[in-house]
């Protein structure tokens, strides 16, 4: 069973994903201009929306990375960056062991 917590380990891990895929020219903020950004510290799931808020429907978790002078934030797919175990229809309920 996959982590779930967004450990120290997981914040390295999304760091270092970010730098090699997130070229350094390309970093500036579109709104400000800014090139500070943070990661957020915990997994971030927006919901998919069917008309309305129905919990325990389908989420994406998503890692937050936040400008530090507009708050503008970009969200990045934690399964894409390999902090976290895509969950199927198959998978989902099912425990290791």
């Amino acid at each position: 069973m996959t982590e779930k917590k967004f450990d120290d380990e997981k914040q390295i891990k999304a760091l270092a994903w970010l730098n090699g895929k997130w070229p350094s020219s390309k970093r500036n903020c579109e709104v400000c201009g800014c090139s500070n950004w943070s990661v957020s510290k915990d997994f971030i799931t927006p919901l998919v929306f069917d008309g309305g808020l129905q919990l325990g429907k389908t989420a994406y978790p998503v890692v937050g990375v936040i400008c530090q002078n507009c708050g503008n934030t970009k969200y990045f797919n934690a399964v894409k960056m390999g902090l976290l175990e895509e969950v199927t229809k198959e998978t989902h309920g099912k425990t290791s062991g």
